[in-house]
């Protein structure tokens, strides 16, 4: 049971991964139209970087949000874990944040 678990998560967490790199693509695009625009119509370019820094400024606020509340956005101080007990370093094996 906590092995099917556990596997339902990786699943998950590696379609979010996938998708989150599907966003970024979808942003290059963006980029890359506005900037293939520069010299035939600056005004045209300009307004679709806005579009494309717009767009990546909400993928990054939405991809955030979700790395951290699927856990995979751990921060923590590096040099900590030598002073980390047996159960805290597995709970940092098993991807939640130390206490």
């Amino acid at each position: 049971m906590a092995q099917a678990s556990r596997e339902e998560s990786e699943n998950k967490r590696a379609e979010l991964d996938v998708r989150h790199r599907t966003e970024w693509r979808q942003v290059a695009v963006l980029r890359q139209e506005a900037l293939s625009r520069r010299h035939t119509d600056p005004v045209e370019a300009f307004n679709r970087l806005k579009v494309a820094k717009i767009t990546a400024e909400i993928t990054m606020l939405q991809q955030n949000g979700e790395r951290r509340a699927w856990g995979m956005e751990m921060s923590f101080d590096s040099a900590q874990l030598a002073e980390m007990s047996d159960a805290q370093l597995e709970a940092i094996a098993a991807g939640k944040m130390p206490r």
